[in-house]
């Protein structure tokens, strides 16, 4: 619980900050994981997309302007996608 960093694995997203309030953790090892969490010698997946899903395991809504870019990336994304 609490601020940890989100470490992009593919670029998909962006490096920054994010507000955890679970305790929840999939392995890192997630097939369509596109960022991990380290939290001192454990290392999770914290963002996984496959197709037009995305899942967060942090807040995006708590993640203050981190958080904000995220959530404006993906309705960007859902506009070109939808616009096709």
């Amino acid at each position: 619980m609490g601020w940890n960093r989100v470490d992009p694995q593919n670029g998909a997203i962006e490096a920054g900050w994010a507000y955890f309030a679970n305790a929840y953790a999939p392995g890192a090892d997630v097939r369509d994981a596109i960022a991990i969490t380290r939290d001192g010698e454990d290392c999770f997946t914290s963002a996984a997309a496959r197709g037009n899903v995305l899942g967060m395991q942090f807040h995006p809504e708590r993640s203050s302007a981190y958080g904000a870019r995220l959530l404006a990336a993906f309705v960007r994304s859902a506009e070109v996608a939808y616009a096709r």
